[in-house]
């Protein structure tokens, strides 16, 4: 076969997802982490993009992004199955950066997001396919993990054993 328009690829092994990341274990640093209100008006979150460190991987500066919802006006008398799922994600997310309950609670209150950006982690990279997988063949990037330098023990590059590169 002479080289196409994907050159010696052939188009079926071509993501048509040009934020794609394969699953694995990353290298990366924080370069993003906003309060954001949803597209809709309906809501806020936090937005976290973090980006590969790798100049062995194939991804390397390529980003990976995640959104956690949140809800800053929420009180005890309206909390729902979904916002508690919501608050535990984000508690968990936010351990995993090595945060203590007391700087989650004044995260918003300092307006200090900035602070965190650069931080430097592990990124677990897994699949997700979406609930309507069967009609769209949607498949999504999520972080699975942060994994903090200093909790790394057996993690290197690429899901190799190792120690970590820094």
């Amino acid at each position: 076969m002479s080289p196409g328009l994907f050159g010696e690829l052939d188009a079926e092994e071509v993501s048509d997802n040009p934020f794609y990341v394969a699953p694995d274990i990353y290298n990366c640093t924080l370069i993003e982490l906003n309060r954001v209100e949803k597209k809709d008006g309906t809501g806020e979150g936090l937005s976290f993009k973090w980006q590969v460190e790798d100049p062995d991987s194939d991804y390397e500066g390529s980003t990976i992004s995640e959104w956690i919802n949140i809800y800053p006006e929420l009180t005890a008398a309206n909390v729902t199955q979904a916002t508690r799922r919501d608050q535990a994600r984000l508690k968990q997310r936010l351990t995993q950066m090595g945060l203590t309950a007391e700087e989650m609670n004044l995260l918003l209150d300092d307006d200090n997001l900035d602070k965190y950006v650069g931080m430097v982690a592990f990124i677990d990279v897994v699949e997700q396919k979406d609930k309507n997988f069967a009609e769209n063949g949607k498949i999504y990037t999520n972080v699975r993990k942060v994994i903090l330098p200093e909790d790394a023990t057996d993690i290197g590059q690429g899901g190799q054993s190792e120690d970590p590169p820094f």
